[in-house]
């Protein structure tokens, strides 16, 4: 009798898991519509609609946002295996796009649960997998500081205050970053307890691993100045007077702004960066566009990143769901 209570707990405990994430990807995509409302209100109060804008050009910015994430989701899988772990490239492909919806759930936390939850298995450790997480973020919103405070200077020659900003938030999230300084604060906060070799594993996190992901990420930063670029595009029909959006003069402005936006975004901890984000890009785009142009283009961005991620994550979670491994199906096939 207690062998069959046994049992069948055991064969709940995937129903339950995939319960359990169902119910966290809800509220994520509750956090999502509300961010698309307050972004849709904005537009109203522009006095446009989705009628006046170019759908292909805010589609190709969805396209370059996405292709913008891959370094960094690269870079995460690559810490993971720095830190022994084997994580299957579907699988960390996977739980980096599904848990990147947990942005916009307050707290961000959501984020390190769903990717977590996803990766781990027999081959990856959920604390190892955790701490991934986090030297991938904080990396991320380091190289976008360090661009912004070194693309301002040839856009706000006297804007200062925008540069010292872009300093701040570079070193708020990048001096956490530094291999002694993140093995220290991993023993603080004593995440020794879950795992007793993770000091092993975090001494195999060099700085040639994090020169590896400054250079990636750079790349991924400079992607997601192209699909500013072409939200710029999709708004252009909807303005009386054409747009001068020539590529190649704007492109550090769109790079500042969008790694300046972001990273603010990021440390103010808002569902989704709502709100910080349009206080740091509007401005940064009004000289040069105008401002009914800065707030329509920082809306229409928030909306086409947030549909093209949860496009590729109802994709990836529906349609690659993780396939048993040898080890997982030994049991199964003894039983029988």
């Amino acid at each position: 009798m207690l062998g069959n209570t046994t049992e069948q707990r055991v064969r709940s405990l995937p129903r339950l898991k995939i319960t359990l994430q169902i119910f966290m990807l809800s509220i994520v995509f509750w956090g999502g519509w509300r961010v698309v409302g307050q972004v849709t209100d904005e537009l109203k109060e522009q006095s446009l609609s989705f009628a006046e804008v170019d759908c292909v050009w805010l589609a190709i910015g969805g396209v370059l946002y996405l292709s913008a994430l891959l370094p960094s989701w690269l870079f995460w899988h690559r810490v993971m295996q720095a830190m022994r772990q084997q994580p299957r490239l579907l699988d960390s492909f996977r739980a980096f796009f599904v848990g990147n919806l947990g942005k916009y759930v307050p707290g961000k936390v959501l984020v390190v649960v769903l990717r977590t939850g996803l990766v781990k298995n027999e081959r990856v450790d959920a604390s190892v997998a955790a701490l991934g997480v986090f030297i991938e973020t904080l990396t991320m919103m380091a190289v976008g500081g360090c661009l912004a405070a070194g693309l301002l200077p040839f856009c706000f020659d006297r804007q200062w205050w925008l540069i010292g900003l872009a300093l701040g938030l570079m070193l708020c999230s990048g001096i956490p970053t530094v291999p002694p300084i993140f093995r220290q604060i991993v023993r603080i906060v004593g995440v020794k307890r879950f795992n007793p070799e993770i000091e092993q594993c975090l001494q195999r996190v060099d700085w040639k691993l994090m020169v590896y992901g400054w250079s990636t990420i750079t790349i991924g930063w400079c992607l997601m100045g192209m699909s500013l670029w072409a939200t710029l595009e999709a708004v252009s029909p909807a303005i009386a007077e054409p747009l001068d959006l020539g590529f190649t003069a704007h492109f550090p402005l769109l790079v500042a702004a969008v790694s300046l936006s972001m990273v603010a975004g990021f440390l103010s901890l808002l569902p989704g960066g709502v709100g910080a984000r349009e206080l740091v890009v509007v401005p940064l785009l009004q000289p040069q566009f105008g401002l009914t142009v800065a707030v329509t283009a920082a809306a229409l961005l928030r909306i086409s990143w947030i549909v093209s991620e949860a496009i590729i994550s109802i994709i990836l979670y529906l349609g690659f769901r993780r396939r048993p491994t040898l080890a997982a199906a030994k049991p199964d096939a003894a039983s029988d």
